[in-house]
């Protein structure tokens, strides 16, 4: 029977280590992780870095000269996203053999398998954003076809810290050789890589509720690749960051309910998009979102993939919307999304109606922007930024409306929704509140890089 991927879950036969050999581990875990950020410096760090590529919020960078060896090339990409780090920690939750396959499909943009050999440092109550494993992988380049996909036996670690007196999280990959992981090139046609420092930073920012993300790759692809086909293959692994956060947007979207279908804004209602303020027409269709409720046009009002009831489900919902947390539920506390499949009679596709508490709607998202001024000249906002949606969305001041809930009185039993004005409400993820803290982990002390 031949071999193909995703291999199951057992097919590497690891004995158990040793107490010496989960100590080595340890430290080598350690290491790697204040390399990792070390290396991730822009700015006054060891790696002089000449920008490769600028997407907007997303820049990829290429180190001068070349990496830990000769063969080696050293990459990096930064990116600022709204979030917190705990929410960047739970997409990060990879611990069973099953966590790891669920995100290798979710981040399928360069990963194809995972299998999870070694747990070196499980997570405790005391720190539950720590844990190192050693894990296996199987990568594959935009040229997938031309170009043979590679494999990784790595150092997996996961550490909280502080990164000059600003909460921190990282992981980090190593590449370490194991026995029971040989070669695979004869059976899957798989060239062992290797990662001499690569993973993920995340740090707070100076400006609350954002998150300064890194991306490092620092690791020899091996076999035969010209340059710029391997620089383009990591391009694409560092658009991840894009990746990262699209799923935070769309978790936060599956974390609280929805609007049913009678709350929405009808769309006969509005002759402009809520958002960007461009006229309908022919080109450019009405759609609601399914939080807040207005009608926006398809470059502003984005379908996502969230969850509804534990099964995946396609819902559009605004730029503004997607970047709000749980508080933001209408007239209910947060909780997992319900609804049951429809047919839009408008577009004439399947698509989830949500259902969320009874009360009247509020129509019209909420602006969480500070208004700064975008360097993107389109109005396409398939990015998801701050920036591409924040300068459209401080030009848009319309009133708040709310459907007219029906009348108990009256002896014919008929009732006309009107709307009614409605004064905007303080938005509910104000970061200008004091009371309003970030989410923070259970108390424990923080390891502290130098």
């Amino acid at each position: 029977m031949s071999l193909k991927l995703p291999l199951p879950p057992g097919f590497f036969q690891c004995p158990p280590l040793s107490s010496e050999e989960n100590a080595r581990y340890m430290e080598i875990a350690k290491q790697s992780v204040q390399d990792l950020v070390a290396k991730a410096r822009i700015k006054d760090g060891p790696v002089k870095w000449t920008m490769l590529s600028n997407e907007c919020d997303l820049k990829v960078y290429k180190g001068e000269g070349h990496g830990t060896t000769a063969n080696s090339d050293i990459h990096c990409a930064t990116m600022e996203t709204v979030g917190h780090l705990d929410e960047v920690m739970r997409l990060y939750r990879t611990d069973t053999t099953e966590q790891a396959k669920e995100y290798v499909q979710r981040f399928s943009r360069a990963l194809v398998d995972t299998i999870t050999l070694y747990t070196i440092l499980p997570r405790h109550p005391d720190r539950p954003n720590n844990c190192i494993q050693i894990k296996w992988f199987v990568a594959k380049s935009p040229f997938d076809g031309l170009v043979t996909k590679r494999d990784f036996c790595l150092l997996e670690s996961d550490l909280e810290f502080e990164v000059n007196g600003k909460r921190a999280w990282v992981r980090a990959y190593k590449s370490v050789d194991l026995a029971c992981v040989p070669d695979l090139r004869q059976t899957l046609n798989l060239i062992r890589g290797y990662q001499y420092d690569m993973g993920h930073v995340f740090i707070e920012s100076d400006r609350p509720g954002y998150l300064d993300m890194t991306y490092l790759a620092d690791m020899d692809v091996k076999g035969i690749v010209p340059d710029w086909a391997n620089d383009q293959a990591v391009i694409q692994w560092c658009r991840n960051l894009s990746d990262i956060d699209r799923f935070l947007r769309e978790d936060r979207l599956s974390g609280s309910p929805f609007l049913r279908p009678d709350q929405l804004c009808p769309l006969s209602m509005r002759k402009r998009c809520y958002l960007c303020q461009k006229r309908f027409g022919p080109l450019r269709k009405k759609s609601n979102c399914a939080k807040c409720g207005e009608v926006l046009c398809h470059k502003c009002n984005k379908v996502w993939q969230v969850k509804v009831n534990g099964t995946a489900a396609m819902v559009k919902c605004c730029f503004p919307c997607s970047l709000k947390g749980s508080s933001i539920a209408i007239g209910v506390g947060a909780g997992p999304s319900k609804g049951h499949l429809v047919r839009n009679a408008n577009e004439g596709e399947d698509v989830i109606t949500l259902h969320s508490d009874p009360a009247s709607p509020q129509w019209g998202a909420e602006s969480t922007f500070d208004g700064s001024a975008s360097h993107c000249t389109s109005d396409d906002q398939s990015n998801y930024s701050e920036s591409m949606a924040g300068s459209y969305y401080r030009q848009v001041v319309p009133p708040y409306y709310s459907a007219t809930p029906p009348s108990s009185s009256g002896s014919s039993g008929m009732h006309l929704n009107h709307p009614r004005y409605q004064q905007p409400r303080t938005p509910a993820w104000s970061t200008s509140s004091s009371s309003q803290k970030v989410p923070h982990s259970p108390t424990r002390d923080p390891i502290i890089l130098e």
